[in-house]
């Protein structure tokens, strides 16, 4: 069971914008979300809900996931082998093409650098 969190993004369950104000309200135990909605104030489960933790509404709020990037380095090597290496930052991927170069020296071309972005967890069936 994920319970809703300030640090995460959210939105409805029919796909509407959600700002989440507060994880804490003592003004409903059951309730204890409250989140803006088309400008207007909602109260939710600590799970989400809109009414209760048994029944799904197109209220409910559902987390966005994040979108996260990272860069690939394809080249060649002497022997024309083709190799992609991930790097998870632009600073890392300088460095290893730079290290790479170095390396391979007269042997290394590069082909291409792509940033990727990504979900995770998308586009894979479970």
């Amino acid at each position: 069971m994920n319970l809703i969190s300030m640090d995460k993004h959210y939105k409805t369950r029919d796909g509407r914008d959600v700002r989440v104000l507060c994880v804490d309200n003592e003004y409903k135990d059951e309730n204890p979300v409250v989140a803006i909605i088309d400008g207007r104030p909602y109260m939710f489960t600590a799970t989400g809900r809109d009414i209760d933790d048994n029944h799904e509404t197109e209220d409910d709020l559902i987390e966005v996931p994040e979108e996260k990037e990272l860069w690939t380095e394809i080249f060649t090597v002497g022997n024309g082998a083709v190799r992609a290496v991930y790097y998870l930052s632009e600073i890392a991927l300088q460095i290893g093409v730079a290290s790479n170069r170095g390396f391979y020296e007269n042997n290394y071309k590069l082909i291409a650098i792509k940033k990727v972005t990504y979900v995770e967890g998308e586009g894979i069936d479970a």
